[in-house]
């Protein structure tokens, strides 16, 4: 309940830490916790994420950085994605609802930026179960 409470505030993120997790060994968890993902969807909340990706690879959090959308990126946001030190990658998808991210199979401790706004048509239920087969930590971002 506090997740679902939580996504109707105006102007606040929401970190949802993966459940189903599985053990890493520590060397394991020092790579994946370098790699980022960001949800793209056509809205101001992307430049946000933008800024998160740069504070983090800022303080030597971050060295992968893997956009995942629907559609191609526009060249204004293309043209912002030069962080030093990160390695860009790309992957189209059919669908970013959350449905979907299951399917990305990354690793447990890569964490995953989306728009807030994605999550909003969940009902109770697809949050509980959306929540337990999750792996990842997700941050919505409003």
């Amino acid at each position: 309940k506090v997740a679902i409470q939580s996504l109707s505030i105006q102007g606040c993120d929401v970190f949802l830490p993966g459940r189903s997790r599985k053990s890493l060994t520590r060397k394991q968890a020092t790579l994946q916790l370098r790699q980022l993902v960001l949800i793209y969807e056509n809205s101001g909340i992307f430049e946000r994420m933008l800024e998160v990706a740069r504070l983090l690879a800022a303080n030597g959090m971050v060295s992968d950085i893997t956009i995942v959308s629907e559609t191609p990126l526009p060249p204004e946001i293309t043209g912002k994605l030069s962080i030093e030190g990160v390695r860009w990658h790309f992957q189209a998808v059919s669908s970013t609802r959350p449905e979907q991210l299951r399917a990305l199979r990354l690793n447990p401790a890569s964490l995953v930026l989306m728009p807030k706004d994605l999550l909003m048509d969940l009902t109770e239920r697809q949050w509980f179960e959306l929540l337990d087969q999750l792996p990842f930590p997700l941050l919505l971002m409003d």
